[in-house]
């Protein structure tokens, strides 16, 4: 079984699993093969090859099917906390 996404204007709208037997029409059918390294969901975007889920904060930035975030995270239990755009730590 293979996985397949529908992106219509850069968002997937769309997921399949298929038989190798369907690939040919589901790719004339607009859909791209994924795998489960770079995962689609649906309403997440697909950007230069990769799938991205839904944005986490609007200062993240993509980079190869992941969202970085501005400043990296440290080793440890931290969540990013947007209102100050920094990592808070928690026990």
């Amino acid at each position: 079984m293979n996985n397949y996404a529908l992106v219509e204007n850069g968002v997937v709208t769309n997921v399949v699993v298929g038989e190798p037997s369907v690939e040919e029409i589901l790719l004339e059918n607009g859909y791209i093969k994924y795998t489960d390294e770079n995962n689609a969901f649906i309403g997440g975007t697909y950007v230069d090859n990769y799938f991205y889920v839904t944005q986490p904060h609007s200062d993240w930035t993509q980079d190869k099917g992941e969202w970085v975030p501005p400043i990296p995270k440290p080793d440890g239990k931290f969540l990013w906390d947007e209102t100050v755009g920094e990592w808070l730590q928690f026990d």
